[in-house]
């Protein structure tokens, strides 16, 4: 005997949609194959028919019940059936969908079904339903496509009393989530729980744009995810995380410490999942950034060091070094000696296009969070005061701010300029122009000791 009850668990979606309705069982005239739906429903016990003898074959019994769960609907005169997110369906539900199908020329109600198909695998019943339609069946197929920055910034007012987004915030949210609604609208939501945003000037602003949290939701649906596939699959995930560029195998084998057919491979199968896409250089890099952001929070701190150390050692083979990423890359791996040396080749190159704002940042880092010799120290902050007086906003303003803020490397360069034996290197490599009078500016707003201000 085989038990419709084990397998009929598993429409669980159904059911839920049946329980919902307010009609009592008793008055919707059921046939007495209705008693077939009693392992379904036990709460409709008392008003449905004897139960039915189960029978031997398993594909019988399923096909007597799906008529059973379609002579309910017809009952309950559902014209139109919703099933969201089927690519989390179970095979018995959706070969109910597809039962349904087949019945549609005879009056079943029209289905609504929406999924994502980089989540669904080549076997899944879901092509079925969306490619063998029976003769007289219509479809339409709506693909949706992300949100605009323009809808994106719509969407965030909606959430927000209708009050518009200020154009960096708007900006910054679309980058970070894609424009996929899900990740805008929980992002959203995270900011607010954060108490992140704050209405100004007639818009609402975020607090800080330097980074965005990645949504509960999010995170825990890409770990599932990542979890499903193979071993060789989940390390070219993680070091493209923490790649946060676009990589070629070798790169990408290079950084998780694989062969290259073993990194092509899982290549192949993260692509297939849908979770990342190549371009005509043959380079791979996330589908959405919010899901690498996931993935990279998921690797444990200790071993990203060493992640970060063997993708800084293959970009180093890249002809012509991309100098910020190993920057970056050495940075996290704590080597100060390379950091240092790339962080300065990054922000010269800034320098010589005219972006003064990133040298700024480049150069600001280093100061702030290695610890660097004197000498170091002193070149450094020179190129640093000199990126600062190109910047467009007031140099001033921008260092008086950095001082407010806790940027004590300040108050070491100020030193090093009035105070300190290595002044005099800084001003001699200066030539004694404008960036040294600015640091000496600087300095009168920084908190010094008596003894400091007598030397000044």
């Amino acid at each position: 005997m085989c038990p419709p009850l084990r397998e009929s668990l598993t429409l669980g979606p159904i059911v839920d949609a049946f329980l919902g309705t307010h009609q009592p069982v008793a008055d919707l005239g059921l046939t007495d194959l209705a008693g077939t739906l009693r392992p379904l429903f036990p709460e409709w016990s008392a008003d449905l028919p004897p139960a039915l003898e189960p029978l031997d074959d398993a594909r019988t019994a399923r096909h007597r019940l799906f008529r059973d769960l379609a002579e309910l609907l017809r009952a309950l005169h559902v014209d139109l059936l919703v099933v969201e997110d089927a690519h989390w369906a179970d095979e018995v539900t959706l070969e109910f969908l597809l039962f349904l199908t087949s019945r549609q020329h005879s009056g079943g109600p029209s289905l609504v079904v929406t999924y994502r198909p980089e989540e669904v695998d080549d076997q899944s019943l879901l092509l079925r339903l969306s490619s063998r339609l029976p003769a007289g069946v219509t479809q339409l197929r709506v693909a949706l496509t992300p949100l605009s920055r323009d809808q994106t910034a719509a969407l965030v007012s909606s959430m927000l009393d209708g009050e518009p987004m200020s154009a960096e915030f708007s900006s910054f949210l679309h980058e970070r989530t894609d424009g996929v609604p899900l990740a805008v609208e929980e992002s959203v939501r995270l900011t607010c729980d954060r108490a992140d945003l704050v209405f100004r000037e007639g818009q609402w602003m975020r607090l800080s744009l330097s980074e965005l949290q990645v949504p509960p939701t999010v995170r825990d649906s890409t770990r599932e995810r990542v979890g499903r596939l193979s071993p060789a699959a989940q390390q070219v995930l993680q070091a493209l995380a923490a790649l946060a560029e676009p990589g070629t195998e070798v790169t990408l084998a290079a950084t998780a410490d694989v062969a290259v057919e073993e990194c092509r491979a899982g290549i192949t199968e993260a692509s297939e999942a849908g979770m990342v896409v190549g371009d005509d250089l043959g380079r791979w890099r996330y589908r959405h950034m919010l899901v690498a952001a996931a993935v990279y929070e998921a690797i444990p701190r200790t071993e990203r060091r060493f992640l970060h150390l063997r993708a800084g050692r293959a970009l180093e083979e890249v002809d012509p070094p991309p100098v910020a990423q190993l920057a970056r890359h050495f940075r996290e791996a704590g080597e100060t000696e390379p950091w240092t040396r790339y962080a300065e080749q990054a922000a010269h190159r800034a320098l010589a296009s005219g972006n003064h704002t990133t040298a700024v940042v480049l150069l600001d880092d280093l100061l702030s969070a290695a610890q660097l010799p004197a000498p170091d120290m002193a070149r450094i902050a020179r190129t640093a005061a000199v990126a600062a007086l190109g910047r467009r906003d007031s140099p001033i303003s921008r260092w008086s701010a950095l001082v407010r803020d806790g940027q004590w490397w300040w108050q070491r360069t100020a030193d090093l300029v009035v105070g300190h034996s290595y002044g005099g290197t800084v001003i001699a490599e200066a030539g004694r122009n404008s960036a040294v009078a600015h640091l000496l500016y600087v300095s009168s707003y920084l908190p010094t000791s008596d003894s400091r201000r007598g030397r000044s």
